[in-house]
């Protein structure tokens, strides 16, 4: 390893190596100098020596990087050097720091486990397709509040405005825990200015739910046509439905009791079941085999029935619904049991909302969603009211000779399963 002044003319007139690398000191500045490899790439360089050993890092490539602006950077680290700071400290952190594609790891493997199934599925594909092809090499600490922003006008302007915001959510979730982690000091992600997202008050009239008993009766498959009857007659999740376990239905009691796995809320809940759907269940457990866990069995990795999407749009078809997804099933039965019961709480709790108050003052996200499925099921029963042209209980008379939600206007709420005399009747 020689040394000499580095000068433009020394660097141009460079020969390389027969094999391996040549690097030229400079007489100048201490520890600056330039190499040359066996390809001919020539870079500069800059050595130091740290608690006894000699370090050496490349400041830049030659000719991307002019001798000037070398020596100048040289200059700054043989300062920061003498002055007892260390040069290279924030260079090894920066090649440790942890990427996007590490906070993706972590949160994958120790957040999502505690999610819904169906919402862990989501979250990975939204990280699959958004996030990751866009900051998975990036620095968890270099990512900006206009890169956020960026990514959510993109998945907007192309026609996802909704999925937008989800999107938003989870690397706001995650980035929440790079703080608590110690990755990062704040969370760029707070502070967008999301889209708007009007709350749905879709629900079937008593014509309409008669057209889908029609239609569920000419079905082929009588599987996803009783997986609908069950929607319909319990308010539940499509996916609570259908993963449903014989295990988890007391059809004596007339109780299905879900276990926390297999809820949203991540919590058991006692739903009570009307008579229709107890006899339902009745008809399907005769016809199960003994052995059989699955309510709605399926030959598929599952075990059970995972996607009714092409037969609810052949109800759609058949009953004339525009507009209409499963998932207003479930607001149509909230209308109901709030129109029938003047209460909010036992919707909620028929629905298995785990609502920490029921104030107007909520602030965090889960008390916003519960907040706003207040106000939703408020409006429907409204509307409903309105439309019918009159309160319970000749409402209920109406739908329950459409085999619909309200049979004889009554709902039984499990206040404490552990002690039966606790459940009330509300007629």
């Amino acid at each position: 390893m020689s040394t000499q002044t580095i000068t433009a003319d020394l660097i141009r007139n460079l020969q390389p190596p027969g094999q391996g690398q040549r690097i030229i000191r400079d007489d100048r500045l201490k520890g600056f100098g330039v190499r040359v490899t066996a390809n001919g790439a020539l870079s500069f360089v800059m050595h130091l020596s740290i608690d006894g050993k000699e370090r050496r890092h490349t400041l830049g490539s030659y000719p991307v990087m002019t001798l000037t602006e070398a020596r100048e950077l040289a200059r700054q680290y043989r300062r920061s050097h003498e002055l007892g700071r260390s040069p290279f400290a924030q260079i090894d952190a920066l090649k440790t720091a942890p990427r996007i594609l590490d906070l993706w790891e972590r949160y994958d493997q120790e957040q999502l486990p505690q999610k819904a199934v169906r919402t862990a599925a989501d979250e990975r594909a939204m990280w699959r397709d958004y996030i990751l092809p866009e900051f998975d090499k990036r620095m968890v600490g270099e990512i900006s509040a206009d890169d956020i922003d960026q990514l959510h006008r993109r998945i907007t302007q192309a026609g996802s405005p909704f999925r937008a915001n989800r999107v938003h959510s989870s690397l706001r979730r995650a980035l929440n825990l790079a703080i608590r982690w110690g990755w990062v000091e704040g969370n760029v992600a707070n502070g967008l200015a999301r889209n708007q997202e009007p709350p749905r008050s879709r629900y079937a009239s008593a014509i309409e739910l008669t057209a889908i008993w029609r239609a569920l009766d000419e079905l082929q498959s009588r599987d996803a046509a009783e997986a609908i009857a069950l929607l319909i007659m319990t308010g539940a999740r499509k996916s609570e439905v259908l993963s449903a376990r014989w295990a988890d239905i007391d059809l004596d009691r007339g109780i299905w009791i879900k276990p926390a796995a297999a809820t949203k809320q991540r919590a058991m809940h006692h739903a009570p079941l009307m008579s229709a759907a107890t006899e339902l269940l009745r008809e399907r457990r005769a016809q199960a085999d003994d052995d059989a866990a699955w309510v709605f069995p399926s030959i598929g990795a599952s075990g059970h029935l995972t996607d009714i999407k092409k037969v609810w749009r052949q109800v759609c078809e058949k009953a004339d619904l525009k507009g209409f997804r499963l998932h207003d099933l479930r607001h149509t039965f909230a209308s109901h049991v709030v129109s029938d019961t003047g209460s909010l709480y036992v919707a909620g709790q028929l629905l298995g909302h785990t609502p920490p108050s029921i104030d107007t003052t909520m602030t965090t996200p889960r008390k916003r969603s519960w907040a706003a499925d207040l106000r939703m099921i408020q409006l429907q029963a409204h509307l409903r009211d309105q439309c019918l042209g009159q309160r319970m209980p000749g409402v209920a008379k109406a739908v329950s000779d459409a085999k619909v939600i309200v049979a004889r206007s009554r709902y039984v709420l499990c206040l404490d399963p552990a002690q039966p005399e606790t459940s009330r009747v509300f007629e």
